[in-house]
């Protein structure tokens, strides 16, 4: 038999750990919230956190993870993505002129909507949806030989342009 004092410290525990998990889910989220423009978030594993609508401009987020992470709405314009791991990441709406791309995996992305104007794509790959590209503003931004299309898409016909060598 327990004494009422062991109880309590086992209930003492259960709620320590409880607030623990609940910081710890939305650590990221608040960072982002709070100090999203020009956030240092690099190598950061963001995947499946809910990201919609947030002012993340200029951040820099080389090599984060992003896997199935909402991003509709967000504003990333001048973010640095470089080498970002976001496949199945929802970029609907989002804002990403300007931003590195180069070398993100943005594989089974969706970009419906998103604002890809002079992004750098270079050796980025962004084999998804073909119709989705439709709705993609790529007019001015850069890719390579290396860059990765959906088959049949022409990017060129959307705007973007193969950068010099």
């Amino acid at each position: 038999m327990t004494s009422p004092r062991q109880q309590l410290g086992f209930w003492m525990f259960c709620v320590a750990a409880a607030v623990a998990l609940i910081l710890a889910a939305y650590r990221v989220p608040l960072i982002a919230r709070f100090h999203g423009r020009g956030a240092n978030l690099r190598r950061t594993s963001l995947s499946g956190v809910s990201l919609r609508d947030v002012d993340l401009t200029g951040a820099d987020l080389r090599e984060a993870t992003l896997l199935s992470t909402d991003l509709q709405g967000a504003i990333l314009t001048g973010a640095n993505l470089q080498r970002v791991l976001a496949r199945g990441a929802d970029l609907s709406g989002a804002q990403l002129s300007g931003a590195d791309l180069r070398r993100a995996d943005l594989r089974e992305a969706s970009l419906k909507d998103a604002d890809l104007r002079g992004a750098d794509l270079r050796g980025a790959t962004l084999e998804c949806c073909h119709d989705e590209h439709r709705s993609t503003d790529l007019h001015g931004a850069r890719f390579d030989a290396a860059t990765r299309w959906p088959d049949g898409f022409i990017p060129e016909g959307h705007g973007a342009r193969l950068a010099a060598r």
